[in-house]
């Protein structure tokens, strides 16, 4: 881990990392493919898609838990064999940064696998491996959209992406 963090260091150019702020340039872009590339030779990307969001869902916010508990089972069922510790990114502190906090809280008292997981909270400027799902989601959002697939190929030969639909139920695609 201690190499990979170094690598995004160097291939980011600097101490911190957007991919959506990248992508508005040339030299940005030609940045996500070399970072997306080297991610592809070294991690094994776990991706969770809500194909479509209800409407009541308004802010999106009984998605993201529905698609962090999706996540966090994954991982403890079939990814977490050595550590067993999930970095994931702070978010703002106020009601965001509390909703998460509750879902994370609901999981590790639920009867689930996902319940042993360690689940700790840190800033993308503290944590460049936190740049690695920022740039993943960026790349399959562009395939997915039809937009531009180039950035996620490389990544599509390791990632696996899990499709939840609206009844919670899920299926599972290895590329």
């Amino acid at each position: 881990m201690l190499e990979v963090r170094k690598q995004l260091r160097i291939l980011a150019g600097g101490s911190s990392w957007h991919t959506t702020e990248s992508a508005r340039s040339e030299k940005g872009r030609l940045q996500i493919q070399q970072l997306a590339s080297y991610l592809a030779r070294h991690c094994k990307p776990v991706i969770v898609v809500i194909d479509q969001i209800p409407e009541s869902d308004r802010n999106a916010e009984a998605a993201r838990a529905q698609a962090i508990r999706a996540l966090l089972i994954e991982l403890a069922q079939q990814h977490m064999y050595l550590t067993g510790t999930v970095v994931y990114e702070k978010r703002i502190p106020g009601y965001m940064q509390t909703h998460d906090e509750m879902i994370f809280k609901s999981i590790a008292s639920g009867q689930n696998d996902a319940n042993r997981l360690n689940v700790i909270g840190l800033s993308t400027k503290k944590e460049p491996l936190l740049w690695a799902p920022d740039i993943i989601c960026w790349a399959y959002r562009q395939a997915y959209m039809g937009r531009n697939t180039t950035f996620f190929d490389e990544l599509a030969k390791v990632a696996s992406v899990i499709h939840l639909g609206q009844d919670g139920q899920k299926s599972t695609q290895s590329h």
